[in-house]
């Protein structure tokens, strides 16, 4: 923090209401290490020797990226797959979709700040949008295929020249 008659000792800060512990302090800059945390507009409260700042200031964390992911080798319509998406400031929670609104990946075991386990939803075709959600903060999509269709029988394999159906 950066201003003026900010002391030389026993300041506090808090962001977002979560202590930030100060590591150094001079009448002119507060160093503080910030605490894991997710969203934007965190309220920044300073108090040097029981006297609060004036000012209210505000800090955001970073919106989350994603560089890429990996999945087992298909993407089947039905869902299920289980696929690892890579990437950062995914903070300590938030949801991924996959195709639009309302198309949740389940997030099943990992989930740290760089790495997402999710269980796909259902879905089919190619370059929808994998999307990262974490407090409002949204990632830049990037593009997942499910698997094209493919057929392995037909039954009957033969059918009268006047038509039927098939399966």
């Amino acid at each position: 923090l950066v201003g003026t008659s900010l002391g030389s000792t026993s300041g506090s800060v808090t962001i977002g209401g979560v202590a930030c512990p100060v590591t150094l302090q001079n009448h002119t800059h507060v160093f503080c290490t910030l605490p894991e945390s997710q969203g934007t507009n965190k309220l920044i409260q300073l108090t040097v020797a029981g006297q609060g700042g004036n000012e209210d200031q505000y800090y955001s964390y970073m919106w989350p990226s994603v560089s890429s992911y990996t999945d087992p080798g298909t993407s089947p319509t039905v869902g299920s797959d289980l696929i690892t998406i890579h990437g950062s400031n995914f903070g300590t929670s938030g949801t991924v979709t996959i195709g639009g609104a309302g198309r949740y990946c389940q997030v099943t075991g990992t989930y740290t700040h760089d790495t997402i386990e999710c269980l796909t939803p259902p879905g089919e075709g190619t370059d929808q949008d994998l999307v990262v959600t974490v407090s409002g903060q949204t990632s830049t999509p990037i593009p997942f295929d499910y698997d094209p269709p493919s057929v392995s029988s037909i039954v009957p394999s033969e059918v009268p020249t006047e038509g039927g159906r098939i399966t």
